[in-house]
């Protein structure tokens, strides 16, 4: 993906992810962009993911 690709997939994907999806789907799509899961602290209820490891087969499986 090219660094505008990347940054439209991102844009697009964070409005989706927040406005459209269930937890279920949300999951589905952490444990592809990030497999390890996101560094959390015990009081923590939200955090940001990491989209700069999206590349085109992460945004195929997340289309998809």
């Amino acid at each position: 993906m090219t660094c505008d690709e990347q940054t439209s997939a991102t844009e697009e994907l964070t409005r989706i992810i927040n406005e459209q999806l269930g937890r279920r789907e949300q999951l589905e799509i952490i444990r592809i962009l990030q497999p390890d899961g996101p560094q959390l602290l015990p009081y923590q209820t939200e955090f940001v993911l990491d989209f700069s490891a999206m590349n085109d087969d992460k945004h195929r499986r997340i289309k998809n």
